[in-house]
């Protein structure tokens, strides 16, 4: 069953230009050794606090994940911005209506 965690994190401000321009190299790298990992996606909640939103196919050895942030040097410095953790919640996806209302605007 596909899986949701949210990261509330916060992101000093003279990072955020260079956690955009890596985020999704260092993700794709993420995902060649953890290809569970369907999505990756980033909130702006204000000046400083982010949620970081991953979406899995399913449950992951937590072990994989930490050997995955250190895997290359871009993916490293993403887990680095992402550091400074504030909150962590996990969940089932129970339903989604998927990009629907988006194209409806």
């Amino acid at each position: 069953m596909p899986t949701i965690e949210i990261y509330r994190v916060r992101i000093d401000p003279a990072n955020v230009e260079r956690l955009l321009e890596i985020h999704d190299a260092a993700v794709a790298e993420y995902q060649e050794q953890v290809p569970e990992l369907l999505a990756a996606e980033l909130v702006r909640l204000d000046d400083e606090v982010w949620l970081d939103i991953l979406r899995w196919s399913g449950p992951v050895d937590p072990s994989r994940i930490e050997a995955a942030a250190a895997c290359t040097p871009t993916a490293a410095e993403l887990h680095a911005l992402l550091a400074d953790e504030r909150g962590h919640d996990r969940g089932e996806l129970v339903h989604s209506a998927g990009t629907t209302w988006a194209t409806a605007r």
